[in-house]
C-alpha cells in the first residue's frame, strides 16, 4: 500500500512509501525539504514492539500507548479461517472495486 498521498517534488508524488501491512504506519505526512534538496520531506511513524513487549496490560511498566497489536502467525488456525473465508461471495463482495486498495479495504473490514 502506497502512503503519500501529497505531491513531493512540484505537483508530482515522486517520493513513495510501501508497507505492506497497513496496521504498522501509524502516521505518513509530508513537510518542507531538508537543506537544499527539491524534494519535499516525507516523515512516518510505525507501530513496533516497545523494549519487545506487546500490548498485554499484565506486563508492568509498559505504557499503554507504546502498546501495539502484534500478530501471532505462528498459532494462527489456517484451517478454520480458510473454512470462515469460504463463507463469502467474494465475487459479489468484490464487485465494485476499482484498485487493490478497495480490494484490501473490503477484506480487511470483513
Amino acid at each position: 500500500m502506497q502512503y503519500v498521498t501529497e505531491p513531493t517534488k512540484g505537483d508530482n508524488i515522486m517520493d513513495i512509501f510501501l508497507m505492506n501491512d497497513p496496521y504498522m504506519v501509524a502516521e505518513c505526512t509530508v513537510l518542507d525539504p531538508v537543506g537544499s534538496s527539491d524534494h519535499e520531506s516525507v516523515i512516518f511513524k510505525l507501530y513496533l514492539l516497545h523494549g519487545g513487549y506487546s500490548c498485554d496490560n499484565s506486563v508492568e511498566n509498559v505504557d499503554s500507548d507504546d502498546c501495539n497489536l502484534v500478530y501471532d502467525y505462528d498459532n494462527t488456525d489456517y484451517v478454520g479461517l480458510n473454512s470462515y473465508l469460504s463463507n463469502f461471495c467474494w465475487s459479489e463482495i468484490f464487485s465494485y472495486c476499482s484498485d487493490v486498495n478497495d480490494y484490501w479495504s473490503i477484506f480487511v473490514s470483513i
